[in-house]
């Protein structure tokens, strides 16, 4: 757990970091998806760009932490989605016939 911890505080290379390390980030990533959907980001991503929202504002209106508005709004969250998402939209979810519970 200490190692975890000081490499959370170091912020290694991909290369450096551990096994741990790496599922922590990646469920940040997942949190910050779950916390800010793209539907929701995509509604302030043209202002955030031009400038015109600042991460205050986002922080006020989401009730959010700055680092994880920051996080949604940053040019990696797209590349997150798709390997947080990758594999769920590989899962397919077929009916089966006859359920009773689909009416």
């Amino acid at each position: 757990m200490r190692k975890l911890i000081q490499e959370i505080n170091s912020k290694p290379l991909s290369e450096d970091s551990s096994e741990p390390y790496k599922a922590d980030r990646f469920a940040l990533w997942k949190a910050t998806i779950a916390l800010v959907p793209p539907w929701i980001r995509d509604e302030f991503i043209d202002q955030w760009r031009a400038g015109t929202v600042k991460a205050h504002e986002l922080v006020a209106r989401w009730w959010l932490p700055e680092s994880v508005v920051s996080a949604a709004m940053g040019a990696y969250y797209p590349i997150a989605m798709e390997k947080v998402m990758k594999p769920v939209t590989k899962v397919v979810i077929e009916a089966p016939e006859n359920d009773p519970n689909l009416g």
